[in-house]
């Protein structure tokens, strides 16, 4: 004949750090090395500095007598470097580009612990723009810019000893509005994870406008 209530408990973190991340790029490169065929040639990379960030975290527990702090304390949580490199190519009325991104997570700590379940995360990208190089002489259909991509990524997760991998195609246009304006439309549709040792495998349907 007992009354029970239903109780909640949450754990609270607030975190706070400070990190930054450059980059640099190439002027044409097509020019110093005299490439007629390509118009226009440019590498570039991008660094995130390995950083800590300071968690304060509550243990709470709410109950009919109200909410009580369980427990609280401070972590600290080390996230890795990130580079990235890229490279783009245009020749024609072709734009190329190639993407590269690498993160070691095996060296991820939260209180000086390493996580078994991350690895480290690589990435690779690869697109194609096509718009004509000439606009004012052409119609507004032929303005039209088309642009198409795919990327295959090795996340950072490893889960019941399997590596979660993601690959991905991307296309879209975009509708001029005048001389430096544009309205945007993209379309993405992707596959990560494995239906093996009991995982999950998400198709992924991403549609935006800009």
């Amino acid at each position: 004949s007992s009354t029970y209530r239903d109780g909640s408990f949450s754990d609270e973190y607030s975190y706070n750090g400070i990190g930054f991340t450059v980059g640099l790029i190439s002027s044409n490169l097509a020019q110093l090395i005299k490439l007629n065929d390509i118009k226009d040639l440019r590498i570039g990379i991008t660094y995130s500095n390995k950083s800590t960030i300071d968690a304060d975290t509550v243990n709470n527990s709410t109950t009919i007598i109200g909410t009580i702090s369980n427990s609280s304390g401070k972590i600290s949580t080390k996230l890795p470097y990130r580079f990235g490199a890229g490279l783009s190519l245009q020749f024609s009325d072709y734009l190329l580009a190639v993407d590269y991104l690498y993160q070691p997570f095996n060296q991820f700590t939260i209180d000086n612990k390493r996580l078994n379940e991350l690895k480290n995360l690589q990435k690779i990208s690869l697109g194609m723009e096509y718009r004509k190089s000439e606009l004012r002489s052409h119609s507004y259909w032929e303005q039209v810019i088309l642009w198409g991509g795919l990327s295959y990524e090795k996340t950072q997760y490893n889960i019941n000893n399997k590596s979660i991998d993601m690959i991905a195609v991307y296309s879209g246009f975009s509708l001029p509005l005048g001389l430096e304006s544009t309205i945007d439309f993209a379309f993405q549709f992707g596959k990560r994870g494995t239906t093996e040792n009991n995982l999950l495998r998400e198709n992924i349907y991403k549609f935006s406008i800009t």
